[in-house]
């Protein structure tokens, strides 16, 4: 099972004809709601319709940075979903997605043994567990 996190600005209305607005960070497209818990609630599931899309369609969406700030005069709130399409491994192509990083630098981490994997038919797999706690390094190492 995999969890997913990302944060979305909320946008109050203009005026009482308007929805709350929901934007995405690092991500394209947007939802709204009738008010900010239903705001956060469509936040909530337009991330899971997102992750499931993308996990159909054979994508990888990168990690998200969290800690952002308001961009369009709103409050930023964090939304997680759990997903059970998420695969506990990865290709190293995908790695380097996720990660933002080369291929050649992901085969390194895995070669010295910082990410764990295995070669199957002659591809690469890397294990999603340790590929989070490469993550939480390096954001640890920016703090």
């Amino acid at each position: 099972m995999g969890l997913y996190i990302c944060e979305f600005e909320i946008t109050p209305p203009e005026d009482a004809t308007q929805m709350w607005g929901v934007w995405p960070f690092g991500l394209p497209g947007a939802t709204e709601g009738a008010s900010f818990d239903d705001a956060v609630a469509m936040a909530a599931d337009w991330l899971l319709l997102t992750v499931e899309a993308a996990h159909e369609d054979g994508r990888v969406l990168p990690r998200q940075t969290l800690g952002q700030k308001p961009r369009h005069g709103g409050q930023v709130v964090a939304v997680a979903v759990e997903n059970d399409a998420q695969p506990d491994e990865v290709t190293l192509s995908e790695a380097a997605i996720i990660m933002a990083l080369s291929e050649d630098r992901i085969q390194h981490y895995w070669k010295e043994g910082t990410l764990n994997g295995h070669v199957v038919e002659g591809k690469t797999y890397i294990d999603r567990q340790s590929l989070n706690v490469l993550m939480d390094m390096f954001e640890a190492e920016e703090s």
